[in-house]
């Protein structure tokens, strides 16, 4: 994993969302089905199904103050 963060919803505060970056598809994969990932959310209190979305960046641009 190369990088990650949690978002949390300004009208929901239960609606969470977390991204994760990785060098490659299979990392994300593996970390994506692993049981360590699983066990982490239930002790997290995640309820319900979780989406999971695994995607490219199409462009990253850095914002010029």
């Amino acid at each position: 994993m190369t990088g990650q963060a949690v978002y949390r919803s300004i009208d929901d505060g239960n609606d969470v969302t977390v991204t994760h970056d990785f060098t490659n598809a299979e990392k994300a994969k593996a970390f994506a089905s692993s049981p360590d990932l699983k066990a982490a959310m239930e002790n997290a209190g995640v309820e319900g199904t979780p989406q999971i979305w695994l995607t490219t960046r199409a462009e990253q641009r850095k914002r010029q103050r």
